[in-house]
């Protein structure tokens, strides 16, 4: 007779894959969209798996227990997702502000501590459930975290917030698990009683709890979209949007507007046609619409930012103007399948502090530009700077700037101030505030702030000297997959966070790669070589802990590839997640079924894992032509797909070789595999990726898998049966 219980694994897949994703966007809505935060909170959640696994081996816990601890899930992880929104009143921010690295470190321990262990407790008293059949209810799980991440995809980021999704989640998992496990009539009382709640979390908390986050600036209106979420705040009479608590663009940004347009324009050879990128609704949009004789043209790619700004009335003047078209796409995208050239291109975005806009101010994007002006065009931007004192960790940040427009301009030049505006063109060209004024008047353009006065202070000798001083201070370039400046950015804000911080960033800038990365990394590798051959019934886990570690590492990798690539990791996470799951769940039941568990057959899908690190170094490598065309979009998600695949028949061969020597110990395995997995995600988002970039890391997986390789190769002879 079919047992229903064997549901329960599944559920605590489809919990386990919908929260993480739930908490991965949430935490991304509140630290500015910071992809590498995607690594840290993934590491912690699955540090904290693997300890509640080796718990519960210690405790006996009684499988009656089993659903109170499902409920008990559910009720911890809504407190984590009022602690990550909520989580600036303890520091004290102000909303929209960022947030120190340390202290982003504590919230993603801390809000994934408790909801983890107990999926690394509900783990193994599955696995008690199933009669010791781990295989069997890894693959449950497994086909469960797809189900939930699927549903993710194609129910919740369409159509509900973060809390409402988590809300339906949860009411869905309850209801499962009443048919499943029928309690009593306190515990039906119970999660009636949670439903409930679960309906006021995600209906009207949720409102109250954006509402409170943005206090004391007045909320108009919030909503997702697939790049992440926008809020729209008032504050005495200006509205500023925010894209995941990273200011887009204010209603009154005059003196802004009015520099990122007219230097360019007046500085421009002709001006017939010209493209802006982003923030055009904060006023540049309305300084570019004083040239009469100039067709513009406006690119947005959120197209909920476009939907939001039709709805306020500040912003309805833009699309009043007939002179401006808008377009909605990737910035990068755009520029690929556009065929025309223009005058000038004026980008305004944020600062680059995440993957998603460090990769508009890479030399992969800068060559897009090229192609796409006129052979006199001129293109502009303005980032963050110092009209007075220009410190060592802000010299850097504008020398990358600065070299990076050089790799693909053969003429660049710059307006110093608290704003650095550079301007590039492949002809020669000149900023001088003379024929700047004579233009201006010529047109009649009218301007606040544009005049002889402040040029004449702008382009002092004393602020061009320090520029000029300040861009050779370093050698990097910024690049799509080695992203410098995004790295060298955040050094420059650890200033304002505290000297601890501080010195862990002038570590990683400044200190030799060898002591940062190949000596721990050799040390670290030593020492579980020692462990494993020294333990010889512990053999069968160094494989374990090695698709564990790179198999999480490489998900990371291809996610932020994805950002950088497509621009679009918020709203596809889920999809991302999907695949990899289905490949273990699959790669999983196959080997459970077919084949039996032994030490030749675990040295062929190690061969393969070490085949696919080997792909993956090499498809990187490609040219960006390739790595941003729609054949490259599918790769990606097969590639995720088929390590999945690899790394769960690992699991089930290695694990079941393993039991065979220590009977019941059931977490070792999970435990070992999500340490691994801990590991990767952690020093890839925090050291890995931004000290070496992408191909040294996939060099060192390629390297680590071939070592595994050769280690199971030479020990598997004297452990086949």
């Amino acid at each position: 007779m079919f047992n229903a219980k064997a549901f329960s694994p599944f559920f605590l897949g489809f919990f386990c894959l919908g929260f993480q994703i739930i908490i991965i966007r949430e935490f991304s809505s509140v630290f500015w969209g910071n992809e590498f935060h995607f690594g840290i909170i993934l590491g912690f959640w699955l540090f904290w798996e693997g300890l509640g696994a080796l718990l519960a081996e210690k405790v006996n816990l009684d499988e009656k227990h089993i659903y109170k601890i499902y409920l008990l899930l559910i009720f911890l992880f809504l407190i984590s997702l009022y602690f990550i929104r909520w989580n600036r009143f303890l520091l004290h921010t102000l909303p929209g502000e960022i947030q120190p690295f340390l202290w982003v470190l504590f919230v993603s321990a801390l809000s994934s501590s408790l909801v983890s262990l107990l999926l690394g407790v509900l783990f193994v008293m599955n696995v008690k459930l199933m009669d010791g059949k781990l295989g069997f209810t890894y693959i449950l799980e497994s086909i469960g975290s797809a189900v939930g991440s699927l549903f993710v995809y194609f129910a919740v980021v369409p159509n509900m917030s973060n809390w409402m999704g988590i809300a339906v989640i949860s009411i869905i998992g309850i209801f499962a698990l009443l048919l499943i496990f029928r309690p009593n009539l306190i515990w039906n009382l119970i999660s009636i009683f949670l439903i409930f709640s679960l309906l006021f979390f995600g209906f009207l908390a949720d409102a109250y709890s954006i509402k409170r986050y943005w206090s004391p600036l007045k909320l108009i209106l919030s909503k997702d979209s697939k790049f992440g979420k926008i809020s729209v705040v008032e504050e005495k009479g200006e509205i500023s949007v925010y894209e995941n608590s990273m200011l887009s663009f204010s209603s009154h940004e005059r003196e802004g507007a009015e520099e990122s347009i007219h230097i360019p324009f007046l500085t421009a050879k002709s001006l017939k046609e010209v493209l802006i990128i982003g923030g055009g609704f904060g006023g540049i949009l309305w300084e570019a619409s004083k040239y009469k004789n100039t067709k513009i043209e406006y690119l947005e790619f959120d197209p909920e930012i476009i939907g939001v700004t039709k709805t306020i009335d500040t912003f309805k003047r833009y699309f009043e103007e007939k002179r401006i078209s808008f377009h909605i796409g990737d910035p990068r995208g755009f520029l690929r399948k556009e065929r025309k050239r223009w005058d000038c291109i004026v980008m305004s975005l944020p600062e680059p502090i995440n993957a998603q806009i460090n990769r508009l101010y890479t030399r992969e994007f800068y060559e897009l530009i090229k192609n796409k002006l006129k052979e006199d065009g001129i293109f502009s931007f303005k980032v963050s700077s110092s009209g007075e004192y220009i410190n060592r960790d802000l010299q850097r940040v504008l020398s990358i700037h600065y070299l990076t427009l050089k790799k693909v301009f053969p003429h660049v030049n710059y307006l110093p101030g608290d704003r650095c505006i550079f301007l590039a063109s492949e002809k020669p060209f000149e900023i001088k505030y003379e024929s700047i004024l004579e233009k201006k008047e010529k047109i009649g353009i009218e301007t606040l702030f544009i005049n002889e006065r402040y040029l004449r202070m702008r382009m002092s000798p004393i602020r061009y000297a320090m520029i000029e001083s300040a861009i050779k201070t370093e050698s990097r370039v910024n690049s799509d997959f080695n992203p410098s400046l995004y790295l060298f950015h955040l050094n420059y804000l650890s200033g304002y966070h505290g000297k601890f911080e501080k010195k862990i960033y002038d570590l990683l800038t400044s200190a030799p790669r060898f002591w940062i990365v190949d000596f721990p990394l050799i040390g670290f590798l030593f020492l579980l070589l020692i462990h494993f051959i020294k333990k010889r019934t512990s053999f069968y886990m160094l494989p374990v802990f090695g698709i564990g570690l790179t198999t999480l590492s490489i998900e990371i990798l291809f996610v932020i590839s994805y950002q950088i690539l497509f621009g679009y990791f918020y709203g596809r996470i889920a999809l991302l997640f999907f695949f990899f799951m289905m490949g273990l769940a699959m790669g999983s039941l196959y080997t459970k079924i077919f084949l039996r568990p032994l030490p030749k057959l675990l040295s062929i899908f190690q061969f393969l894992m070490l085949s696919l690190s080997f792909a993956s170094f090499i498809i990187f490598q490609s040219k960006i032509s390739f790595l941003s065309s729609g054949f490259f979009h599918t790769l990606i998600f097969l590639l995720l797909f088929l390590y999945g695949a690899v790394s769960g028949s690992i699991f089930i061969i290695a694990n079941e070789l393993f039991i065979k020597k220590k009977e019941k110990r059931f977490g070792l395995g999970w435990a070992v595999d999500l340490g691994g997995s801990t590991i990767g995600a952690i020093s890839i988002s925090t050291v890995l990726l931004p000290v070496l970039g992408f191909v040294p890391i996939l060099k060192l997986f390629l390297l680590l898998n071939l070592a595994i390789f050769l280690f199971i190769l030479g020990r598997g002879n004297q452990n086949n049966p």
